[in-house]
């Protein structure tokens, strides 16, 4: 796992069990419990809270680099985000299959890939239903312009 210099004490402050307050002393700066690098700690291990977190990280399979030099992930500052490129088609087909659906109910869209694959898929209960099933022409640059469709 690729993590800033700041992720990783907050994520050592977090496996000792110390307070926000005590892992701000060890940042020489404020940490709130709505910090963007909690969150984004959060988003690169696929939990949300810090047991979790703390139950999943693994020192051993850490790195620490500049933030500029993480692969796989863009940061606005200290957030963290991920583009997910869709066309009209793509929002058309999520529009149509959520139609059917009681609208409290609450869904996951996700995005994933493999070498081969991109996909993007809405996660219902016990069901996935692809919205876009893209096969990688060019890995190095990942651009909309770079799939083929199935």
């Amino acid at each position: 796992m690729y993590l800033t210099s700041e992720e990783l004490i907050i994520l050592q402050g977090l496996k000792e069990n110390l307070s926000y307050a005590e892992i701000s002393r060890k940042l020489n700066e404020p940490l709130r419990t709505c910090d963007s690098r909690i969150n984004s700690l959060y988003q690169k291990y696929g939990v949300d809270n810090r047991w979790d977190l703390v139950k999943r990280a693994n020192f051993n399979k850490v790195e620490v680099v500049r933030i500029e030099n993480i692969p796989y992930w863009q940061y606005e500052g200290t957030q963290l985000v991920q583009e997910i490129p869709v066309c009209k088609r793509d929002v058309e087909r999520l529009l149509k299959l959520l139609e059917q659906e009681d609208e409290r109910e609450k869904f996951n869209l996700v995005s994933s890939s493999n070498y081969l694959y991109k996909f993007l898929f809405l996660e219902k209960t016990n069901k996935k239903e692809y919205i876009q099933r893209n096969k990688i022409i060019n890995k190095k640059v990942d651009t909309p312009e770079n799939f083929m469709e199935l």
